[in-house]
């Protein structure tokens, strides 16, 4: 993915951090999605520039 793409995700909260936010603690922070979602925001904490 882009760079622009990868900073404009590391914009959004973490995973079940944000309860109003579309990454709550609802369906999307629980299971094997969850696990891949936390995956990937680690990932682009890992190759963060900054």
């Amino acid at each position: 993915m882009s760079r622009a793409v990868q900073a404009a995700l590391r914009t959004l909260p973490l995973l079940g951090e944000d309860p109003s936010g579309p990454l709550g603690s609802g369906l999307l922070a629980a299971g094997a999605l969850g696990r891949t979602i936390r995956a990937l925001q680690t990932a682009l904490r890992v190759i963060d520039p900054n």
